[in-house]
């Protein structure tokens, strides 16, 4: 038996055609194929942002209007990743005008195709959570800001799909043994702290502190957070990122301009190599208000014990170090 119809049997029954291997198979069909697969997903998004929309109006009718801005802001990411899935356009190069696609490279765009759809449904879940905040009158900033991470990241992971086909070269994070691997499940307290609000209070290695700051991060799809700690000696800043393995506390450290253009840095015996880099954008959170989708340059740096974080807003350059965390070492405080 084919172990690629197990897979087929599972899906929805639009993936049993379309785009599907038959459809990525026959040359000319591939490019009504993939039409088919970017209208369905962009109906799905379509949905949602009508879902948004409604949530905002029944903010207005009841008074909030201070917090349209973000819900504005969430809209029109949103609508940029329907116009892109929309208007895709290939030329005549890349897989839609091979005369034959080999069997590895249709798996892995198969496999990537669902579990994009998957993703599509995954950021209708949290749209849904804008929703039941505003009905339950509770703050919906942090939800909205969810729903913003993520439409970025799709988008990226969109983008990524375009240039595979542009290129006609499968790129290693669409390989369909990816399906095969474990997928790590977030625990409450791991998505509880990327959520820490301005006044949560935190204690992290033996020290008590109060969030007065938070910044939200995201290059190449994905998302950190950083989030000031003021204990009154000095603040730091904890770096939570996609998983629990990416927890650190970092303290102020002078910034280098080898920092984005380098793949590794020794610090005192220590290699930390480029684990990010790259142009994205920033939230920033703090007692003197509130910057959206603020333009940064980012840069990453990892070792098995330490983090280096840069990043470059306009003028100026910040960089942190620190040592990573453990979460069990960290309890939380909602103010």
């Amino acid at each position: 038996m084919d172990p690629r119809s197990a897979i087929q049997n599972n899906s929805p029954r639009w993936m049993d055609s379309i785009p599907g291997y038959q459809g990525y198979k026959r040359k000319e069909v591939r490019r009504e194929a993939d039409r088919a697969l970017r209208m369905h997903l962009a109906g799905k998004l379509e949905a949602q942002q009508r879902r948004l929309d409604e949530a905002k109006l029944k903010l207005l009718e009841g008074g909030g209007l201070a917090r349209i801005g973000a819900f504005e802001r969430a809209s029109t990411k949103l609508r940029t990743l329907i116009d892109t899935i929309k208007t895709a356009s290939y030329g005549y190069a890349g897989l839609f005008d091979s005369d034959a696609i080999r069997e590895p490279q249709l798996d892995a765009l198969y496999e990537f195709d669902r579990a994009l759809d998957s993703e599509v449904d995954a950021l209708g879940a949290k749209i849904e959570a804008v929703r039941a905040a505003v009905l339950a009158q509770a703050d919906p900033t942090a939800d909205l800001d969810t729903v913003m991470s993520e439409t970025d990241a799709l988008l990226a992971r969109v983008e990524m799909r375009r240039e595979a086909i542009l290129s006609g070269a499968i790129p290693a994070e669409l390989s369909p043994r990816s399906v095969l691997e474990t997928q790590e499940v977030a625990r409450p307290e791991f998505l509880a702290l990327r959520n820490l609000r301005i006044n949560d209070a935190v204690s992290v290695a033996g020290v008590n502190a109060v969030v007065s700051a938070r910044e939200q991060a995201t290059v190449n799809g994905t998302t950190y957070h950083l989030f000031r700690l003021d204990s009154g000696a000095r603040a730091r800043w904890l770096w939570v990122g996609p998983t629990e393995r990416d927890i650190a506390l970092l303290d102020p450290h002078s910034p280098r301009a080898d920092l984005f253009k380098d793949e590794q840095i020794v610090l005192e015996n220590d290699t930390l190599r480029l684990a990010n880099r790259g142009y994205g954008s920033v939230n920033l959170d703090g007692p003197s208000g509130t910057r959206r989708d603020v333009p940064a340059q980012i840069a990453l740096f990892r070792s098995d014990l330490q983090v280096l974080w840069a990043e470059r807003l306009g003028p100026e350059t910040l960089a942190f170090l620190g040592i990573t965390t453990d979460l069990a070492t960290i309890q939380q405080f909602r103010r």
